[in-house]
């Protein structure tokens, strides 16, 4: 089991430039400040890598990146939380289910290993790789169910206060 986790704060931070925070009609409206207390702040590559197929997935329109906004509603995002909570069940269960490899072909090992471990992965032949990552899926499911915890507790949290929303921001 590793010990590595990818970054990520709740908390505005610009050093963690994918950002996920609930947003009010006020907000959308350019009637009120972004709640940075509530963002969920992550490493970009990590995000764009593990969170985006199902981004593209669950946003109405694709998502754009450059920092724009994309707006998902709420009922969205239970589905989103559902899938991401499925997919770490398969994983962890299932890791050697067919159904699992070419999701498994695009999880980058540059954001699941550590960084002081990351030389030797890009030197790795291909089985060396699939045990790495395998090895280290913990890293993956650990911030999948980072992520569903989070978005549960907004849209409780902000949802009893009127809340209908997130946003989600990238740099690229």
């Amino acid at each position: 089991m590793s010990q590595y986790e990818i970054p990520r704060r709740v908390g505005y931070t610009k050093e963690l430039t994918f950002r996920i925070a609930p947003v009010s009609k006020a907000i959308m409206n350019a009637d009120a400040d972004w709640l940075y207390d509530d963002e969920l702040c992550i490493d970009n590559a990590a995000a764009t890598a593990l969170l985006r197929p199902f981004l593209d997935e669950y946003l109405k329109k694709p998502f754009k990146a450059h920092d724009e906004i994309n707006v998902m509603a709420f009922s969205r995002v239970r589905l989103l939380i559902d899938a991401l909570t499925e997919t770490s069940t398969m994983l962890l269960e299932h890791y050697d289910e067919p159904v699992l490899k070419s999701f498994k072909n695009y999880i980058p090992l540059d954001v699941v290993l550590p960084p002081e471990e990351r030389d030797k992965a890009a030197l790795a032949s291909r089985a060396e790789k699939e045990r790495l990552l395998k090895d280290n899926i913990d890293v993956v499911t650990n911030f999948y169910g980072f992520v569903a915890d989070h978005l549960s507790a907004v849209i409780k949290d902000f949802g009893a206060k009127g809340f209908r929303h997130i946003a989600i921001t990238s740099p690229v």
